[in-house]
């Protein structure tokens, strides 16, 4: 055994207790050729091992090429000069190309801001501690160019109204691509309507009724006020361009006369809503109806031509497992997410997607995998994340050493190291490179 591998036995045990749960150590090292043995995880035959060197060789001229002293990391346009086989020179997804793929790009702090917290939460380390860089991959590259015909409106055939389904192994980036459609979303101004599917069970707001027009669910008209009023907040501008395209007999309100006592004659004189904004209105300033008017924003986004429609929906499987809340005839059974009226709407998307836009939605592998299959049959296509390649483990080490996250020499063990610990994992190489 080589000196000093107890400490990187030491470094798995404790890392295996915290963050890496499922980590290995798929290539134990016990001579100098197992060193150079990352590119096939054992001993190399005469022929693999100059491959095997000259991939070393290439990784540690890239680290000889960095500017390894200066306080803080470089900035994009040096990171492109200096290193133009791993960053791409746009930070704009549409302007990415095949070309692109297996690099980095810039993401913006605008635009990640404009992403909602419940997709991007688990985006936050890695942006601050790597930089604000993404890799594009080859999956969400084909994505970016279904989405491009989509925006063009000019491509005789498009995805538009299509389903995709995203599923691969833990760590792939799955929920990676979730955030880059987002972004995609942000960037060309097209109407976001995001999840992750333990948001809607969850419901801090608490308060459901069985519903007397939707037989078997529950309205959830708290949770669907309060959403409503954040997404007028955050996606108004492209509400108010969606006229309506159905009639509706709700009893409408005059929104300056919350507070105050309305009479019938307040109620007939006040107009009926002609866009998406004034109608999400309707539904935070009268919360009986408030679950109501969430299926009818379902409705109208998918019939809707004023602007296209993004719609996500991370770790959706969740949905397939009960809910906190309980049966109120029965207090032992739980009550199914897609038994309550937010998760019944907004799934209607799986079904048919918005006529302008497209649906994404990625499965998960910490829950139950029973209707995976049915899930991803149903879509009009599926997607595949995988784990890195060697040459996008190569690319994530040298992103992770100029962002100044790894601080250790990198040589052929380092990688052979990595490439064990973590099997090419994209959530485990950085969990691996932040404790370097």
């Amino acid at each position: 055994m080589l000196p000093g591998f107890a400490r990187v036995m030491g470094r798995v045990t404790r890392r295996t207790v915290g963050q890496l749960r499922s980590t290995r150590l798929l290539c134990p090292v016990q001579s100098l050729e197992g060193r150079r043995c990352f590119a096939t995880g054992g001993n190399l035959a005469n022929g693999e091992e100059k491959e095997a060197e000259k991939f070393a060789e290439d990784a540690e001229g890239d680290m000889e090429a960095m500017v390894g002293k200066q306080a803080l990391p470089p900035v994009n346009y040096e990171r492109v000069e200096q290193f133009p086989h791993v960053y791409s020179a746009s930070s704009h997804l549409a302007q990415q190309t095949e070309a692109d793929v297996g690099k980095w790009y810039e993401v913006s702090k605008e635009d990640m801001e404009k992403i909602p917290q419940v997709i991007k939460k688990s985006l936050a380390d890695p942006l601050e501690m790597g930089g604000s860089y993404l890799m594009l991959r080859q999956g969400d590259s084909d994505l970016l160019r279904a989405l491009n015909e989509i925006n063009s409106d000019d491509a005789e055939e498009s995805a538009a109204g299509a389903t995709v389904g995203v599923y691969g192994p833990r760590g792939s980036g799955k929920t990676v691509t979730m955030n880059v459609l987002s972004m995609y979303a942000v960037q060309n101004d097209w109407l976001l309507l995001s999840t992750t599917a333990d948001e809607f069970p969850t419901d801090h707001h608490g308060f459901i009724v069985p519903s007397t027009t939707k037989e078997g669910i529950f309205e959830q008209r708290r949770y669907s006020s309060a959403y409503l009023k954040n997404l007028m907040k955050t996606q108004g501008y492209n509400l108010k361009k969606i006229q309506l395209k159905r009639s509706y007999d709700y009893e409408w309100r005059d929104p300056e006369k919350v507070d105050t006592t309305v009479t019938e004659v307040d109620v007939a004189a006040y107009p009926a809503p002609t866009n998406l904004y004034d109608l999400c209105k309707q539904g935070t300033i009268q919360e009986e109806i408030a679950a109501l008017v969430f299926y009818d924003l379902v409705e109208e986004v998918k019939l809707a031509t004023e602007v296209k429609t993004m719609v996500v929906i991370d770790n959706i499987n969740l949905w397939d497992q009960p809910s906190k809340f309980r049966r109120p005839e029965n207090g032992f059974k739980h009550i199914y997410p897609r038994e309550l009226s937010m998760v019944d709407a907004f799934g209607s998307f799986l079904k048919s997607g918005p006529s302008n836009g497209l649906t994404a939605f990625a499965m998960c592998s910490h829950a139950t995998q029973n209707f995976g299959r049915k899930h991803l049959s149903e879509a009009t296509y599926t997607i595949k994340q995988t784990i890195y390649s060697d040459a996008e483990l190569k690319s994530a080490i040298t992103h992770y050493k100029v962002s100044r996250l790894i601080f250790a020499e990198v040589d052929a063990f380092l990688l052979a190291r990595i490439k064990g610990l973590t099997g090419n994992v994209g959530r485990d190489v950085f969990f691996d490179a932040a404790l370097i």
